[in-house]
């Protein structure tokens, strides 16, 4: 599947917060080295976002996912995120932004044409998670 920019808010691509138990979840995947559940370390990276309801902090893993980190950070970087609405809202699940239309159907990456998904058995879609 090709991503349209980093979705959830990505980032603000795709801000995505299933709703299920992280502590379960990790204790059953501790073979799995969940990094996501690793107090960030020295140089990593760390975006601050601020909406309406508050600061939100996020822990990028550009190992894992490089395009859609550069492209996060390189727009976010440039302002391209700045006053966008989170679209889609539901809650106790997830949220989505990123989109200069504000309805899901817009936005471009950095490279102005479409990427490749990134996936890792080192992440999930625990709550807070960044899809």
């Amino acid at each position: 599947m090709k991503k349209r920019i980093f979705l959830m808010m990505a980032c603000l691509s795709l801000l995505c917060a299933c709703n299920q138990d992280a502590t379960n979840h990790e204790k059953s995947n501790a073979d799995a080295k969940l990094i996501q559940f690793e107090e960030p370390q020295s140089g990593d990276i760390i975006a601050t976002m601020t909406t309406s309801m508050g600061v939100i902090k996020l822990h990028l893993f550009p190992k894992e996912a490089p395009k859609a980190v550069e492209n996060f950070v390189t727009h976010a970087n440039e302002g391209y995120y700045n006053h966008l609405t989170f679209h889609r809202v539901i809650s106790d699940f997830m949220i989505q932004g990123g989109d200069p239309k504000g309805n899901g159907t817009g936005g471009e990456s950095i490279w102005h044409e479409p990427f490749e998904d990134e996936f890792s058995d080192r992440l999930y879609h625990f709550n807070g998670a960044l899809s």
